[in-house]
């Protein structure tokens, strides 16, 4: 009686085995893909996987295909896509093999440029000349400063434009003014400017 009951036992858990793999796919692997941003217009989609032949589609946010191609016979791929000529928004990255479907979503947007202003100008009477005025710009980046001198009239007096590749300091000799004048600087069209 112990051997039939376990015999009836092995013979339960070799059925369940054998009927378990049974409509099962050969291949016990999944694919992967990943979408990569490498510059402001080149998305990098990244696949691995081994099989026959892989369909790459790209849809725009209206669902409409922008890009289709296949490629076939490889284990895996890496390949640049450039949206140059498209326009900005959300596309998605649809990638088929044998295995299903897969997608990854990305956003293609205009990079802000962001322009920075200079940190500080300043402009100061200095006790190292009579009559001497140091302008100081403290910079960060390539500029054009225009600076330009008025007298007390507001006739302008001097008038020149500084190339600026960081922090910029000079000094004016304005001992042939009479009274009071302004230093006028112009820097990305904001302008400052230091009445004495």
């Amino acid at each position: 009686m112990k051997a039939k009951v376990t015999l009836l036992v092995l013979l339960t858990v070799l059925s369940t085995a054998l009927f378990a793999n049974e409509g099962e796919n050969k291949a016990t692997r999944s694919s992967i893909i990943e979408v990569v941003k490498k510059d402001e217009a080149i998305f990098n989609l990244i696949y691995k996987g081994s099989t026959s032949q892989v369909s790459v589609t790209i849809l725009n946010e209206a669902g409409d295909k922008v890009f289709v191609e296949k490629i076939k016979k490889l284990d895996g791929f890496s390949r640049p896509y450039n949206f140059e000529a498209l326009p900005y928004g959300t596309y998605t990255f649809i990638v088929e093999d044998e295995f299903g479907s897969m997608n990854d979503v990305v956003s293609f947007e205009k990079k802000e440029v962001v322009t920075t202003l200079p940190v500080l100008i300043k402009c100061n009477a200095t006790s190292l000349k009579e009559n001497g005025y140091i302008l100081t710009i403290v910079n960060d980046q390539p500029r054009r400063a225009m600076v330009r001198i008025f007298d007390a009239k507001g006739k302008l007096v001097y008038e020149k434009e500084e190339l600026l590749n960081g922090n910029f300091s000079k000094l004016y000799n304005l001992s042939r003014i009479e009274a009071s004048f302004d230093i006028e600087v112009e820097i990305d069209n904001q302008t400052e400017r230091f009445s004495f």
